[in-house]
């Protein structure tokens, strides 16, 4: 029987090299480094397998759905946050910043419970992760913002003033060809 994998890269695909017609790189060759096939690794299923599992989980579409508990702190999840909602509203003779911290420590509740799912950690990984990255960003000096925006202030008010032009020579052009100009 034929695995679904093959299927989906049929060996014609596994042979092909992205090196064809090139001389090796006199820096690399014979250094040791990996092959410049297309699809290197894939002539066995199991780890052609393994990395369409692997793409898949990193592009967030996993097969494996949550398990029946996770559903179950999902659930009670949203009881939480749901009550603590319906608290706020139910309680209208106690003062409102005893309600407004009843919602508040129902949703910190809730966060506690979604955290301890699956997609909970997922989650809290990817924030830790977007961090990590946000920090590495190299933000402009008020020198390099101000500079910018005048910039685009500037192209915004010649395009505004190039586009009243065309609009006004059209409708010139409009009214010429229709006998409305006066």
């Amino acid at each position: 029987m034929m695995p679904a994998v093959w299927l989906i890269y049929p060996r014609e695909v596994q042979q092909a090299s992205s090196s064809i017609g090139r001389a090796a790189v006199s820096k690399t060759a014979g250094w040791g480094f990996d092959s410049l096939l297309a699809c290197h690794g894939f002539r066995d299923p199991r780890r052609l397998h393994r990395r369409l599992i692997l793409r898949s989980f990193m592009n967030g579409q996993t097969e494996t759905g949550a398990s029946a508990l996770d559903t179950v702190k999902l659930l009670l999840s949203i009881a939480v946050l749901v009550g603590g909602l319906v608290g706020y509203y139910q309680f209208q003779d106690l003062s409102i910043l005893i309600r407004a911290i009843g919602v508040l420590a129902s949703v910190v509740i809730s966060i506690v419970i979604v955290l301890q799912t699956a997609r909970g950690r997922d989650m809290w990984q990817f924030i830790q992760g977007s961090r990590v990255e946000l920090r590495k960003v190299v933000w402009p000096n008020r020198q390099d913002t101000t500079q910018t925006t005048l910039a685009v202030i500037v192209f915004v008010i010649i395009l505004g003033v190039f586009f009243w032009a065309l609009d006004l020579g059209l409708l010139w052009t409009t009214k010429t060809l229709t006998g409305q100009g006066g």
